[in-house]
């Protein structure tokens, strides 16, 4: 099963920014090199390099957008332990988050807003520079900014706006069910466009998968255990709806997965 906590242990400290350790996965340094190695040896030692210098861009992108939410996360009174930068993009650790829905709406948005902001930024270099450098990036940025925004909880930045504004009227725990259950559609739609059109797109559905149902058992077993019925090996008759809610769904788990 997919764990941002093994993904944070398979990984290397570079630095520290605003006292946040920003950490590499062992694979973006793998990654980085294979693709780098090929274009040597497809193109030249330029193309090479210049492979390598447009992925340390593009993740360099990528790292000023969680910068973005810890910047964010840290004026609305949160901590962040750490940033994770890894092939399928970045991820801000935080610890202490309001609840306030708000808040939370602020968050998210704060990392597309500094990829959106920058490529408004970049438009007039794009317009006095005769190469496509400046226009790629714009590019680039819009692509992370806007992707980020679509609903797919809990790893996308929309995903955590649509569930804040769910916990307004329903609750965290509704909230939760309800997000995760679109992030699960969203996911198998990245993951069929992702066969015909860009592989990329598939790995990324299934850590949306992963991390949705690492998610959904972890609430369920928060419930469960905090409930007056946990400590009790018969439920009692008013609460027997949750406890075979919660026996289907372990029950629903073990029997769509094969060992």
């Amino acid at each position: 099963m997919f764990s941002m906590q093994s993904a944070l242990a398979s990984s290397f400290l570079v630095g520290k920014i605003w006292g946040i350790r920003v950490r590499i996965h062992f694979s973006f340094a793998l990654l980085l090199f294979i693709l780098g190695l090929l274009a040597t040896v497809q193109e030249g030692v330029v193309y090479g390099l210049a492979t390598v210098f447009f992925l340390l861009v593009l993740f360099f992108l990528v790292l000023l957008h969680e910068l973005g939410h810890c910047w964010m996360a840290i004026k609305t009174g949160a901590r962040v332990r750490d940033i994770l930068l890894w092939p399928l993009g970045g991820l801000a650790f935080l610890e202490g988050v309001s609840s306030d829905p708000n808040i939370r709406i602020k968050i998210a948005l704060a990392g597309p807003m500094v990829n959106i902001t920058l490529a408004i930024l970049l438009c007039p270099f794009a317009v006095i520079s005769e190469g496509a450098f400046f226009l790629t990036l714009i590019k680039i940025n819009l692509l992370i900014g806007f992707f980020n925004l679509l609903p797919a909880f809990p790893i996308l930045d929309g995903g955590h706006i649509y569930h804040a504004f769910l916990s307004k009227k329903w609750g965290t725990q509704v909230a939760t069910v309800k997000a995760l259950d679109l992030g699960q559609k969203l996911a198998l739609i990245l993951g069929v466009i992702g066969l015909f059109y860009n592989f990329w797109l598939v790995f990324i559905a299934v850590l949306i998968y992963f991390a949705g149902q690492e998610k959904l058992q972890k609430q369920e077993a928060e419930r469960f255990f905090s409930s007056p019925y946990s400590q009790s090996p018969t439920p009692k008759v008013y609460g027997r709806d949750e406890w075979n809610k919660f026996v289907r769904q372990v029950e629903n788990f073990f029997q769509n997965r094969r060992f």
